[in-house]
């Protein structure tokens, strides 16, 4: 579960506001949601933060781990698809 932390008071002042108007700030926190996930998935995209720092670059110990957890995904695919072959003939 993704937990966010926000140190603005005015979030809490405009979530106290939609729940006096409303009774309901779900729909608020849905859009706020969906917003936070553009922003992660763009974080991702340019490999930088939110705001525009630029990520380190991964170490080769890190891409060494990464290419070993594809190598490993692929031999389970390949051996899952070989057994359904056989179930399959």
């Amino acid at each position: 579960m993704l937990e966010i932390t926000y140190n603005d008071g005015n979030i809490h002042t405009v979530l106290n506001r939609i729940m006096a108007a409303t009774g309901n700030t779900e729909p608020a926190m849905r859009k706020i949601g969906e917003v936070v996930m553009v922003i992660s998935m763009s974080s991702f995209d340019n490999s930088s933060s939110p705001d525009g720092t630029p990520w380190v670059t991964n170490s080769e110990a890190t891409i060494l781990q990464y290419l070993e957890r594809q190598v490993e995904t692929t031999k389970r695919r390949n051996l899952i698809k070989k057994r359904a072959n056989k179930r399959n003939q």
